[in-house]
């Protein structure tokens, strides 16, 4: 009879323990039906929302110096806390689930910089990982094109200070606080550029007006990129003609006057330049705020080769249309013995 009792009050013992309920979707499916009912997406979770972000950078698609604008791939991780959607992790353990912006409040985030149309973040694509302290985690992707203000004064070795900067749309200051997370750059992923190397990066942050009338201010996130530009191509291809050309001017003057090739060496050096120049033109913007040392150079030495060839004419002028033994005229003389002289630092044949 003793042993009996024992019996039943194990079984009543070992029937009471209760134990975490294992995954299931029917579970999910209840846990989703409670979070989500009455659930507003238009709805902030709270007065002031801390949106923190960082730019995980895939790869530098291209710089178009010309035009201005940077071409860049990565995806932004956004995380913020969402108390509406906090659960037990222990129920059928589940610590995390999915979700889309469809249903779930997301900061209304966009690029200010944009060259294309500026329009709010939405990737419908990305899902929304929420975790059951309530912690949001977003990471949306894709290929963001920005205007860049490109210095071309040290063009082609040049390097420049590119950004993508980050704005709330309609939320102010007091409503949305934007924030980097632990690394605001996360390079783990990224792919290097076959002309342009990223030598640095930077982000800062800052509160600033849209326009003189609004009172309120928006927090703005700044990513910059420097980057320097591989300039073996454009030392083989630009800079080293070009010098190479600028010596033959020097060697017209060496050519017998009988050969009849002096115009036309002189003539093939100024249209190379020409044509150099406007190659130039064309890979430069069209702007007035700082001018290409090489474009300066390349307009000195065509004016050099201008010059080159009216010496030249008047040389053959003189040379084939005046006798050995007339007196050159007086003009000619001063301009010999007082500045040719000098310019050429001759000496005289006594030195």
């Amino acid at each position: 009879m003793l042993f009996g009792v024992i019996l039943c009050l194990l079984f009543v013992g070992g029937g009471g323990t209760t134990e975490p309920e294992n995954y299931s979707i029917n579970l999910e499916t209840r846990l989703r039906s409670m979070l989500f009912n009455g659930y507003e997406p238009l709805q902030r979770p709270s007065e002031n929302i801390q949106v923190n972000i960082s730019l995980n950078l895939i790869t530098v698609n291209n710089l178009e110096i010309k035009d201005q604008k940077l071409s860049t791939s990565g995806f932004f991780q956004m995380q913020w806390t969402d108390s509406r959607l906090e659960w037990n992790s222990t129920y059928g353990n589940i610590r995390f689930m999915f979700s889309t912006e469809t249903y779930v409040w997301t900061p209304k985030i966009a690029i200010e910089n944009s060259v294309n149309d500026l329009e709010v973040f939405s990737d419908e694509n990305s899902l929304i990982r929420l975790i059951s302290t309530g912690k949001a985690l977003w990471t949306p992707g894709g290929v963001f094109e920005t205007s860049c203000d490109a210095d071309v004064t040290y063009y082609p070795l040049d390097t420049q200070e590119c950004s993508i900067t980050l704005t709330t749309w309609a939320y102010t200051s007091n409503e949305i606080t934007l924030g980097f997370l632990n690394t605001s750059f996360m390079l783990d992923n990224y792919q290097e550029n076959g002309e342009w190397e990223l030598v640095g990066t930077s982000s800062s942050r800052e509160s600033a007006q849209r326009s003189k009338e609004e009172s309120y201010t928006y927090d703005r996130l700044r990513f910059t990129m420097k980057l320097k530009r591989r300039p073996l191509y454009h030392i083989l291809n630009t800079i080293f003609p070009v010098i190479l050309m600028s010596c033959l001017i020097v060697f017209v003057f060496k050519l017998p006057p009988e050969s009849g090739e002096r115009v036309g060496m002189s003539l093939t050096v100024l249209l190379a330049y020409a044509v150099y120049l406007t190659l130039i033109a064309d890979n430069i913007p069209r702007t007035s705020t700082s001018a290409s040392i090489l474009s300066s150079y390349l307009t000195i030495i065509l004016m050099l080769s201008t010059l080159s060839v009216v010496f030249t004419i008047v040389v053959l002028d003189i040379y084939f249309n005046h006798a050995d033994d007339e007196t050159p005229p007086s003009w000619l003389q001063n301009l010999t013995r007082h500045f040719l002289v000098k310019v050429t630092c001759w000496k005289g044949r006594g030195s």
